[in-house]
């Protein structure tokens, strides 16, 4: 045992002396004083001192001060400082000051002054205190007219002192009243004609065109520089006169300036993509610098785009939205959506850049559309294979079977829309995309593995691109028909489970409307508004955070909830055939995604390590099935009797277990180890072939040690203890970063295995999709 933590015993007299002596509260307190606090004339300066005393138990903090100056025809509630201003000798001393001037029409006698003194632990005290207008009576008789007179005065300034013509200078006159007699009805003017104003300006203390306070004895006046006044310094002097006959003069100078060059705004303008077909979109920019002399405010841009069938005076947006990235970078956007009826050819734009100063000008940009190519039905081919796969099964072709090694063999990238054959699986292997040369900008390669890229009869698949748009082909021929209209960036893009022409999706990272594309047509329509129907009043987005997928038939949905910015609100099952929030539970801790089970039975939550890992409740949010202890790569899947089961690999058991979780029975079952001989692997799931149940799709990559059967390969793995295991092909990918991972995902029937891959290379950007093609009886039944 550590000596420091032991515990003592003492006697019970030493105990009780060893007991902390409560210090006796120190009350919160002040003094005040007036100097001089005798012999003052209306118009003459006071310093008013507030001596402050903290309180203890606890010890003052925040001391503020107000002093009642209504005496001296002052604030009631003046707020005195300690900030070494104003008269304050010392900052922080806890010596509160405020030098004040009382006014010339405040009454003579002895004026009561009360501070208020007050800490951020609520207490307060207060100091009560005199000063006396005029001098006392001998013998203490009635106070009486000070002998001492002060003269009428006026002290003037101007600000800025340095302005261009057209602008404005605030001139100011500070007046000292007089004594004996106090003065009355002042009366202060300037001569305003240096600077193109009035040779005998009246100023004001009405607290209105520039005076900031009324009745303070500053008189004020705005003046505006005229535009044919030259430069230099011009003198302006300043008169007061009261009724009482006196009068008095200063003089304060303006320095006139050159006035700044007048830069109207400019900017750039750019398309992307600057060539497209109808019926699909373009992001137009335009960076904007601003005018100066003076500087923009108000900032518009607009654009005719009458020529494409859209609006004459199009507004663009630097607010972050419809394809704007980032609000407020001086950057202006609009996604144009080229109207399906516009005619082929090149449009010569401009945008028009205006301020609120009414200066603009335009930048120009050129924008193409292309004629569509005719469109042909994909071709019939043998058992429903893509044409370059086309006969080229043999009756009774077998996939290997077993947990069977392979070295990657080394192949040339082949030609888009030819076939190769592995020459270790003997499958059909097609490049889809060819970045370089089409649509797709930066790569092209599919969403996710947990994700379906095909559509429900196989017609077409989705590929995104760099830039966040999203590209329609034709999954028999490989050809590019379109650029979709609509979905951009992480729109969690979902096919309906029945109707092969459309598809799901959300604005980029969420939103309170689920949209409905028709990919024939390239318009949407909302499938379902979330507005009014969630438990949170500020929730402002709904999602499943980039991984997740309805249920199998596209009814129910497991979707976060989240505020603007991103702050997690709760989990919801939404009835898409009702259009009803049918569950709901609120969460303190974002998820990493969630999902709905392929049944539709079950929402899974998938938290990280530490925030409740990976958690199943049903429709209602009544029952919870504990699945794994953290997120990890992972699908949702069905086993052969239609039962729901999670996916994914163990890396904290000791042998690194791939493993499923029936969440219907709630039992776990280990499939294989993949800790072997030292060594490791990354990988993905893919339990999207609803149509083969019992099946999902492996694909691993990024391993590390000597080569192992489960590596860099795609594989499919039967859902049941000892289940087979049936080799597909190598994705030919080289780990350079995120995107090079294959993360590969099947069709619902098991017929199509899409992936990313740099096909042998080490780019991190050369980037492809690619494609297997299986006999329909490869996957046989699961057991």
């Amino acid at each position: 045992m550590n000596p420091s933590s032991t515990l003592r015993r003492l006697p019970l007299a030493a105990a009780l002396l060893a007991l902390p002596v409560l210090a006796q509260a120190q009350s919160l307190s002040a003094t005040g004083a007036a100097s001089p606090s005798t012999n003052l004339n209306p118009g003459d300066w006071v310093l008013v001192t507030v001596n402050t005393t903290k309180a203890g138990n606890p010890t003052s903090t925040g001391i503020t001060v107000q002093a009642d100056l209504s005496g001296f025809l002052r604030s009631t509630a003046q707020d005195l400082n300690d900030a070494g201003q104003n008269g304050d000798a010392a900052a922080g001393d806890g010596v509160f000051t405020y030098r004040e001037n009382i006014a010339s029409a405040a009454t003579l006698g002895t004026k009561t002054i009360v501070a208020t003194v007050r800490d951020a632990q609520g207490r307060s005290a207060t100091a009560t205190f005199t000063a006396t207008l005029g001098a006392s009576g001998s013998g203490g008789g009635a106070t009486t007219q000070p002998t001492v007179t002060v003269p009428l005065s006026v002290v003037g300034s101007a600000a800025p002192t340095s302005v261009a013509p057209g602008g404005s200078a605030l001139i100011t006159a500070r007046v000292t009243a007089a004594t004996n007699p106090a003065s009355t009805s002042i009366g202060v003017a300037a001569n305003l004609s240096a600077l193109g104003g009035s040779k005998s300006q009246r100023l004001r203390d009405n607290g209105l065109n520039g005076d900031a306070v009324a009745g303070d004895g500053i008189f004020s006046f705005r003046q505006t520089v005229g535009g044919s006044i030259t430069t230099g310094i011009k003198t302006v002097r300043v008169g007061v006169n009261d009724a009482q006959g006196r009068s008095a003069s200063a003089a304060t100078t303006v320095t006139v300036a050159t006035a700044e060059t007048s830069v109207s705004p400019f900017g750039s303008a750019s398309a992307s993509p600057s060539s497209l077909l109808a019926g699909e979109s373009s992001l137009l920019t335009v960076r904007v610098t601003a005018g100066t002399g003076p500087a923009s405010t108000g900032m518009t841009v607009t654009s005719d785009l009458s020529s494409l069938g859209l609006g004459a005076a199009q507004a663009f947006n630097d607010a972050g939205q419809n394809g704007d990235a980032v609000a407020g970078d001086g950057t202006y956007s609009f996604r144009a959506t080229v109207p399906g009826a516009a005619s082929a050819g090149t449009r010569t734009l401009s945008a028009r850049i205006a301020d609120a100063q009414g200066r603009s000008s335009t930048a120009g940009f050129s924008l193409t559309v292309n004629a569509a190519p005719a469109q042909t039905e994909p071709p019939v081919t043998s058992a429903g294979a893509p044409q370059a796969c086309a006969n080229f099964y043999t009756a009774g072709f077998a996939l290997p079977q077993g947990q069977l090694v392979s070295t990657v063999p080394a192949l040339g990238k082949p030609v888009k829309g030819t076939s190769w054959r592995d020459p270790v699986h003997g499958t059909c292997g097609i490049r889809v995309t060819d970045h370089a040369v089409e649509a797709p900008s930066g790569m092209a390669r599919h969403d996710y593995s947990r994700r379906q890229a095909f559509n429900a009869d196989n017609s077409y698949v989705l590929v995104q691109a760099t830039n966040g748009f999203w590209h329609l082909y034709n999954a028999n021929t490989m050809a590019f028909i379109r650029t979709l209209s609509g979905p951009a960036g992480d729109a969690e893009i979902q096919w309906h489970p029945t109707n092969p022409k459309t598809l799901y999706y959300f604005d980029t990272n969420g939103g309170m409307t689920l949209r409905q594309l028709n990919v024939d047509t390239n318009t949407s329509t909302s499938a379902a508004s979330f507005a009014g129907k969630l438990p949170w009043a500020d929730a402002a987005r709904v999602w499943t955070k980039s991984e997740g997928s309805p249920s199998a038939d596209g009814r129910y949905w497991c979707l976060m909830a989240e505020t603007s910015s991103f702050a997690i609100r709760g989990v919801i099952v939404y009835d898409l055939q009702t259009q009803t929030v049918v569950g709901s539970r609120s969460l303190s801790a974002r998820p990493d995604h969630t999902g709905m089970s392929a049944s539709g039975r079950w929402c899974v939550v998938s938290h990280l390590a530490g925030s409740g890992g990976t958690v199943a409740w049903d429709r209602t949010f009544t029952t919870s099935r504990q699945l794994h202890t953290t997120s990890e790569h992972s699908d949702l899947a069905l086993n052969a009797a239609g039962q729901d089961v999670y996916v994914a690999v163990d890396y904290q058991a000791n042998a690194g277990d791939f493993f499923m979780f029936n969440i219907d029975t709630n039992t776990r079952t280990n499939l294989f180890p993949t800790y072997l001989s030292g060594t490791a692997t990354a990988y993905h799931v893919s339990g999207q072939a609803f149509a083969k149940p019992g099946w999902v799709l492996v694909s691993t990559y990024g391993s590390s040690g000597a080569n192992q059967w489960l590596h860099n390969k795609l594989f499919a793995v039967e859902l049941r203890s000892g289940g087979r295991i049936l080799n597909i092909g190598h994705h030919q990918s080289r780990l350079s970063g995120y995107w090079t991972e294959p993360q590969a995902t099947v069709s619902r029937d098991f017929t199509r295995v899409i992936w990313a891959s740099n096909f042998g290379t080490t780019s991190s950007t050369d980037i492809d999709a690619y494609m297997m093609y299986l006999p329909p009886s490869a996957i046989p039944a699961a057991q």
